[in-house]
């Protein structure tokens, strides 16, 4: 009988994508801080643990990946790159939502 796949094969990625996923808590403070930048208010509260979370997070996830390929686990390589793939992509869209904020 085989393991569940949390237990064999996925289980890696768990611990730096759930900070990010499951949490939501990079996001939330993305989040809000582009409410407050909308709306001209300080963002420096919201905007240095973000960047220290979301740092960190995505550094994690990077270990997660090289761990994964120097081991062979290509499943959590690619479970882990897609998840890495799009923490990047929400931080692009929020860049281009401050530059289309700076322009109006």
């Amino acid at each position: 009988m085989s393991p569940p796949i949390m237990a064999s094969g996925t289980y890696p990625c768990h611990g730096s994508s759930r900070s990010h996923f499951s949490h939501d808590f990079p996001l939330t403070l993305l989040a809000v801080t582009l409410y407050l930048y909308r709306k001209r208010k300080p963002v420096l509260y919201t905007m240095l643990p973000m960047l220290l979370v979301l740092g960190a997070t995505i550094s994690a996830m990077f270990m997660s990946i090289y761990k994964a390929i120097s081991t062979d686990q290509w499943m959590v390589a690619i479970v882990g790159g897609v998840i890495l793939f799009l923490s990047l992509w929400a931080v692009v869209e929020a860049i281009l939502v401050v530059r289309r904020i700076r322009v109006s």
